[in-house]
């Protein structure tokens, strides 16, 4: 899923994916760009959550169980 990044030329930015199930590319860069986040599939049998940072902003990352 491509995020977008709006700011002003030479504004540097980061990303920030504690979630061993969530990955952020890129990591980082300066003035408007995009960042692709990557969600592997929850296999288990309970849902998870977590957050995540790009540039300022924090986000909740939610998936649900698989059903029995």
């Amino acid at each position: 899923m491509p995020l977008t990044i709006s700011t002003q030329a030479g504004c540097a930015w980061t990303t920030n994916s504690p979630l061993p199930w969530v990955t952020l590319t890129p990591t980082g860069g300066a003035g408007s760009g995009a960042v692709t986040m990557t969600v592997a599939s929850n296999t288990a049998f309970t849902p998870r959550s977590g957050t995540v940072q790009i540039a300022d902003k924090t986000l909740t990352i939610s998936q649900n169980a698989v059903p029995p």
